[in-house]
């Protein structure tokens, strides 16, 4: 199974550069808010290990509420995020950007500060990269490609199966049987595909293992405290209880 992973690389922008920066967005889209998967500048289409890749720029709109409380507003900058969720280790899919999309990012971080064009920029984009609060997983170990294989075998299958097998010889499991040798006479042929799972990395194996052993453990070790701080919180509300209620 292969572990999925996430990234958000934070930049601050540069003084009087939001305005361009909005520009190269903007021509990023093909509509108002979603990127063009094959667009010049970052073709997140052409990346086989991404689920999600989104580009925005972050503003805190809270910032006035200083003011309402008489405090002086805080000039806090805004952010180039680029956030994404991915198959395998997060560093590999930052490379893989840098060394097929360089030019693009470069383009990008141009517009934010202390951001050298001449710099090593993995190196730039892992210095910027800020773990996340929370992440997403649809289905834990299911893979960009998986995806692509089982939706066009989906489709294969809804072109294939009978509306109705009510009227079929043999009934549900002959449909199920001539479906089954259908694909199967695809896959020989090549049309269709469905790659078997990718061994699961021996470091994610274990860190699963500790997780599954470390959480009981702590939980039966924690259970004496527990129940000692549970007896004066039963003795304090037995107290506060009205004696009728008591008795």
């Amino acid at each position: 199974m292969t572990p999925q992973s996430d990234f958000m690389v934070l930049a601050p922008v540069a003084a009087g550069r939001e305005a361009d920066l909005r520009a190269v967005l903007d021509s990023m889209n093909s509509a108002p808010g979603s990127a063009a998967p094959g667009n010049a500048v970052l073709p997140f289409g052409e990346f086989e290990s991404l689920h999600f890749a989104r580009l925005a720029i972050l503003d805190d709109f809270t910032v006035g509420d200083f003011e309402l409380h008489g405090l002086p507003r805080p000039q806090v900058p805004r952010y180039l995020a680029l956030m994404g969720n991915c198959d395998g280790p997060a560093h590999d899919v930052l490379a893989d950007l840098a060394r097929r999309a360089g030019a693009g990012l470069r383009q990008l971080y141009s517009h934010c500060e202390q951001f050298d064009p001449g710099a090593d920029l993995l190196a730039w984009l892992l210095a910027h990269d800020v773990p996340g609060g929370a992440r997403y997983v649809n289905w834990r170990g299911r893979t960009v490609r998986q995806v692509h294989e089982e939706s066009a075998l989906q489709r294969a299958l809804s072109a294939r199966v009978p509306r109705s097998a009510a009227g079929q010889s043999g009934g549900v499991q002959a449909v199920r049987r001539e479906l089954v040798a259908f694909v199967q006479g695809e896959l020989r042929a090549g049309r269709l595909s469905l790659t078997p799972p990718a061994a699961t990395p021996f470091d994610w194996r274990i860190a699963n293992l500790a997780h599954a052993v470390a959480v009981p453990v702590v939980g039966v070790l924690a259970l004496p405290l527990v129940l000692l701080m549970t007896l004066p919180f039963v003795y304090l509300l037995r107290r506060r209880m009205p004696t009728r209620i008591r008795s």
